[in-house]
């Protein structure tokens, strides 16, 4: 129905993972764990941006 007035707007974020944790150090490396969130489907991973 066209003349139902303005869509709503869809969020499509990625909730954040839960629990997230490094489980290992190795050198200069980290190696990180989480918990992706229950009810998504077709997430194949998430982008780690570090600072510093």
């Amino acid at each position: 129905d066209l003349t139902s007035g303005p869509r709503e707007k869809q969020d499509d974020t990625v909730p954040g993972p839960s629990n997230f944790r490094v489980i290992r150090s190795i050198l200069n490396s980290l190696f990180v764990a989480w918990d992706p969130p229950e009810f998504l489907c077709g997430i194949r991973g998430y982008e780690i941006l570090v600072n510093g």
